[in-house]
């Protein structure tokens, strides 16, 4: 075995999982390798710095998740960090790396970390994630011309996140180190998206069924239906980055005119009353 896979082989050793041991992820080691790799892997030497290695991984995530990390239930938060360390390996030396999976890992574990702990965590990953956009936004594509048959879509850097209580309640209440408000039964729906005013933005019941619809692959004539103020309320999202669109293939036949449809596409200007659409 070459020296650069002797080198990824120790580092496997060092940010694998509790309990895993050696990974032997290298094939063609011979059996001394082996043997080696299996003793070291239960060095006191190496056990110290598996255990500096999982102190940095606790604290990537206080400074990625500070929110969650106060709401999580005092009674279940080292437990829920310590099974996550246990059973997630590292993959990425960034906090926001370290925030994302440890988001992801909190929703199978709803019952234990309960829903606010859930929305923190989500807001937080969506945060960070509206924040790193313009870092990569030069790279992106210049959209083409909006048409009636362009295809909205999410924008990538965008993230409805529900909450079970009203999102400034939760939030306020994760800052101050407070009791949170009680659980409620209609959602609460926050929009992160990297254009919005402080990054964020409450949505009505109409307004999140918009934009699941985007999801959906509408394109605008399907969505705006002739209404000029979802027409104002799209060219909006547009412009926050809340939403983003493809046009439709070239030569295609429009799908509108595919379903019988008369719509034609209208552009309107924003109105003023498009900021509480």
């Amino acid at each position: 075995m070459g020296l650069h896979e002797w080198q990824r082989e120790l580092s496997a050793m060092v940010t694998a999982p509790r309990g895993t041991g050696p990974t032997l992820v290298e094939e063609g080691l011979t059996v001394e390798e082996r043997r080696w790799l299996q003793a070291t892997a239960e060095d006191p030497g190496l056990r110290v710095t598996r255990h500096a290695q999982r102190s940095w991984r606790v604290a990537r995530l206080l400074n990625a998740l500070p929110l969650t990390m106060v709401a999580l239930p005092a009674a279940t938060r080292d437990a829920v960090i310590n099974a996550y360390l246990d059973e997630v390996p590292c993959v990425s030396f960034f906090h926001a790396h370290e925030g994302r999976g440890f988001a992801r890992f909190l929703v199978d574990h709803r019952p234990v970390v309960g829903a606010h702990a859930l929305s923190l965590a989500a807001f937080e990953v969506a945060v960070a994630d509206a924040m790193e956009h313009p870092l990569f936004a030069r790279d992106e594509a210049e959209p083409g011309p909006l048409t009636g048959e362009s295809i909205l879509r999410m924008h990538p850097a965008a993230t409805v996140v529900v909450f079970a209580a009203a999102p400034e309640q939760v939030i306020a209440a994760a800052i101050a180190g407070t009791e949170p408000p009680p659980l409620e039964d209609a959602p609460h729906a926050l929009l992160v998206a990297p254009g919005l005013p402080s990054l964020t933005r409450a949505l009505r019941p109409d307004e999140l069924g918009w934009l699941e619809a985007c999801n959906a692959g509408l394109t605008v004539n399907e969505l705006v239906e002739d209404r000029s103020e979802r027409m104002a309320w799209v060219e909006q999202m547009l412009a926050q980055g809340a939403l983003a669109c493809t046009p439709s293939p070239p030569n295609s036949v429009p799908r509108s005119r595919r379903r019988g449809s008369a719509q034609r596409f209208r552009r309107h200007r924003p109105s003023a009353s498009a900021d509480g659409v």
